[in-house]
């Protein structure tokens, strides 16, 4: 169902298939990230280069993940996205330690056709996984982690320049 304030994930999945079969590109993060336990209630919210995306609160076994780019930004992943998506480098220091991406995401880029396959103006909000709104903006970049395709969030183009490749 569409809301008129944002797009559940349901929507989501449902209006980006075709999108996702048809322009969507193989791609995987080159940049490490600093990882360390969260606290259980602690909040996070995710800054970017365009601004506030989104806020997240941990739960028990969650991690923040801070992000290599300019924006530095923060994001709560649980134990079991962090060690399927991630591989243990080294130890930073008494807080934080390094990991290297091993996943694999399916990107589109939020263009004319995506935003009129989702009926959405070029500035959106959508409920991520997570059960927390995300701004999404023409230009963005909606990603979906292989191999399940069972969510999709946003990625902030310049972020993205900075952390992804293509591998297709």
């Amino acid at each position: 169902m569409i809301n008129e304030r944002y797009l559940t994930q349901e929507d989501l999945l449902q209006r980006l298939e075709k999108s996702f079969v048809e322009s969507g590109r193989c791609c995987k993060k080159i940049q490490p990230v600093l990882a360390r336990p969260a606290v259980e209630g602690e909040r996070v919210v995710t800054i970017t280069s365009s601004g506030v995306e989104t806020e997240n609160f941990a739960r028990a076994d969650s991690f923040v993940i801070k992000n290599l780019t300019s924006a530095g930004e923060q994001y709560i992943v649980s134990r079991k996205t962090l060690e399927g998506r991630y591989g243990l480098q080294a130890r930073r220091d008494e807080r934080w330690s390094e990991y290297l991406p091993v996943g694999r995401i399916m990107a589109i880029v939020v263009n004319d056709s995506v935003l009129e396959a989702l009926q959405m103006p070029s500035s959106f909000k959508i409920m991520a996984s997570w059960g927390q709104l995300q701004k999404v903006c023409e230009g963005d970049i909606l990603a979906s982690p292989l191999p399940d395709n069972k969510e999709v969030y946003r990625i902030d183009r310049k972020e993205f320049d900075q952390t992804y490749q293509y591998v297709d």
